[in-house]
């Protein structure tokens, strides 16, 4: 059998793609928030940050205000996050998860940041003190 013999008979270009791809990436958006809005608060007691997968060594948070489920920009990491309900604060790259590195091999990418949920409904970056 050769490729020919087992071609597909009806073969779309990409342009026809761009309405089911924006639809799709809709559909996800649409079912994470719808759930994690179901699912109560975990930060900063009004809100929810629901964790994605952005590629390898990827990871991003979106705010979510519970008042009116509108999805707020959130922060990345490359090696998980921490945060709890009752507070504002957001560690990207928990140092308890890099310690196999040690301090002088760890990449920049990989060191621990930390950010603080302000007034505005955005992300400041801190000193972590660690």
């Amino acid at each position: 059998m050769a490729a020919d013999d087992a071609g597909a008979e009806d073969v779309r270009t990409g342009q026809d793609y761009a309405g089911l791809d924006a639809e799709v990436d809709a559909l996800y958006a649409e079912y994470a928030i719808a759930s994690e809005v179901r699912d109560g608060a975990d930060f900063a007691g009004a809100y929810t940050l629901d964790m994605r997968g952005c590629g390898s060594a990827c990871q991003f948070v979106t705010l979510i205000r519970l008042a009116d489920g509108e999805e707020l920009r959130g922060v990345t990491a490359s090696e998980g996050m921490d945060w709890r309900e009752d507070s504002r604060l957001v560690i990207a790259n928990p140092p308890v998860d890099l310690m196999h590195y040690g301090e002088t091999q760890l990449p920049d990418y990989l060191r621990p940041k930390c950010f603080v949920l302000t007034a505005e409904e955005s992300f400041e970056q801190v000193d972590c003190g660690f």
